[in-house]
């Protein structure tokens, strides 16, 4: 199950892969691992609001 809702899954591919990485999760799931020493610390924010009433829909099978 996963929210129907923006973010999370990047932190769940960053996670299980370590690193730095490039996502990409439409119109299919592609990541690329990113060998790059960052001296720096690099936050993105998407300027989505996040809903809290959202609502669990199934996961497709791939």
């Amino acid at each position: 199950m996963e929210f129907d809702e923006p973010g999370g899954m990047m932190d769940q591919y960053t996670t299980s892969i370590g690193g730095f990485i490039h996502l990409e999760s439409q119109p299919n799931i592609k990541v690329e691992k990113i060998n790059a020493k960052l001296g720096t610390f690099i936050l993105g924010d998407s300027l989505e609001p996040k809903r809290y009433d959202a609502y669990f829909i199934p996961l497709q099978r791939f």
